[in-house]
């Protein structure tokens, strides 16, 4: 779902916020930093920073998959990945 901007809209109506807003808070940007590791053939996304941290303890997880990134993504967080690409 996007609003009129062609932003997605989160599930409760807001929209992540603009480069502008994130400026107006200070210049505070929300990203998330993340390692993605091949282990036995498959790609692991490991939390880095402090925020991709909390947000593993919140889910109960290790490591985040496509859809928990995806997620994160929606709720406006910029994903920086420390070594290779996303496999998603």
């Amino acid at each position: 779902m996007h609003d009129a901007d062609g932003r997605p809209v989160m599930s409760k109506g807001l929209p992540p916020l603009t480069e502008s807003e994130q400026a107006a808070m200070g210049g505070h940007s929300m990203h998330i930093t993340v390692m993605v590791r091949t282990v036995y053939g498959n790609d692991l996304v490991y939390p880095v920073d402090e925020t991709a941290i909390k947000f593993a303890a919140l889910l109960r997880v290790k490591t985040f998959n496509a859809h928990q990134v995806n997620m994160i993504k929606s709720l406006g967080y910029a994903v920086h990945v420390t070594a290779g690409q996303l496999p998603f």
